[in-house]
């Protein structure tokens, strides 16, 4: 049979031994006091291999660390009506955090989680009425090819359908894909 080796005293990462504790299952077992100041007990064999530093409370840490980027980090990917969320920008407002997202456009903006789940902020700014928005001349939406820009309306836009048929069409129609031609799909679905 093998010596016992005290181990009374020593330290292996956090642990301290206390003294011996009873044995089980063919293992020595020892009451150890970790620095967080829990006391737990460890075998000699998870003592010695290094395999037992501490009492469970840095897997907690870990674990609540891991958990708390989790929370931090998971509207990344979402997509709230143009914008989608490309990272957290570790800023915050008096509540809560400040996503950078990148709109449908390819412009960028910084908005609070508040703003997205409710709706408030659905793209950089570019689905506002007036000039703010992006130039969209010569980009395609669905059938529709834009012109320029509605002189009568600052928030359409004249489209030329692929079927030749010109239309008047809000940003945010042709943006949401809700208008994709003049109404030219839907006749011929129905013939």
């Amino acid at each position: 049979m093998a010596q016992l080796i005290d181990l009374t005293g020593k330290k292996f990462g956090l642990l301290t031994v206390l003294e011996k504790s009873e044995s089980k299952k063919c293992h020595v077992y020892w009451k150890c006091k970790c620095d967080c100041g829990n006391i737990c007990e460890k075998s000699s064999q998870s003592l010695r291999s290094g395999k037992a530093t501490h009492c469970g409370c840095q897997l907690k840490t870990v674990q609540k660390a891991k958990r708390e980027e989790e929370r931090i980090n998971r509207h990344i990917g979402e997509r709230y009506g143009l914008l989608t969320v490309i990272a957290n920008t570790g800023k915050r407002t008096a509540k809560e955090p400040i996503w950078l997202c990148q709109c449908d456009c390819g412009n960028y903006k910084e908005v609070p989680t508040g703003a997205l789940r409710s709706g408030h902020t659905k793209s950089c700014g570019c689905l506002r009425i007036g000039a703010h928005g992006p130039d969209l001349t010569g980009k395609k939406y669905g059938k529709l090819t834009v012109l320029s820009k509605d002189k009568n309306d600052p928030k359409k836009w004249i489209c030329q359908c692929d079927c030749g048929n010109i239309k008047s069409i809000t940003g945010y129609n042709l943006y949401t894909g809700i208008t994709s031609s003049c109404g030219c799909i839907n006749y011929s679905i129905g013939e």
